[in-house]
C-alpha cells in the first residue's frame, strides 16, 4: 500500500537489530526517492530517523522535487544538529537548487 520495503520500516520505527537481521539475509535499502525521504526526515526535524538513513547508504547529497539537498533544508530551517549530522555524513556546501 505504501510501496516501503521491510528494511525501510525497520529501520523507520529504530529497530536496528531487525534491520541489520534483514541486511544478513540480503535485503537493501532501495528507495525509490531517496532524496524526498531524506529531506523529509530533516524538514520533520527526525534526527534519529537522518542518522539511520545515511547509516544505511542513502546518499546525503540526495535531491527532492525541488532539485533541494537536505542539507538546504536542514540550513533554511536553522537546524544545526541536522546540519550537523549531513556534514558529518558527506553532505555538499557547494551544491545549489
Amino acid at each position: 500500500k505504501f510501496g516501503n520495503s521491510p528494511l525501510l520500516e525497520a529501520i523507520k520505527n529504530g529497530h536496528d537489530h531487525v534491520a541489520s537481521l534483514l541486511i544478513q539475509h540480503g535485503a537493501c535499502l532501495d528507495i525509490d526517492d531517496a532524496g524526498s525521504c531524506l529531506c523529509k526526515a530533516v524538514a520533520k526535524g527526525n534526527s534519529d530517523f537522518v542518522r539511520r538513513l545515511l547509516a544505511h547508504g542513502v546518499d546525503p547529497n540526495s535531491k527532492d522535487y525541488d532539485n533541494r539537498t537536505p542539507l538546504h533544508i536542514a540550513a533554511a530551517q536553522g537546524m544545526y544538529l541536522l546540519v550537523k549530522i549531513l556534514l558529518d555524513a558527506g553532505a555538499n556546501v557547494f551544491l545549489k537548487d
